[in-house]
């Protein structure tokens, strides 16, 4: 069980990292943004939810 909270924890981290990445460098193509930014997303939502059960 604590293998699965760490993996969202780095899930999270992961989704954070590439949306500053995103926000930091406007001059990614779009098709790359369209592609990575909603996998950030939800890799994100996916690895709050999974934290928050954990706790």
């Amino acid at each position: 069980m604590r293998l699965i909270q760490i993996g969202g924890l780095a899930m999270f981290i992961i989704g954070v990292f590439l949306i500053t990445m995103y926000t930091g460098n406007r001059h990614i193509h779009a098709v790359t943004t369209n592609k990575v930014f909603p996998a950030a997303g939800t890799a994100m939502i996916i690895g709050a939810i999974v934290i928050m059960r954990r706790k």
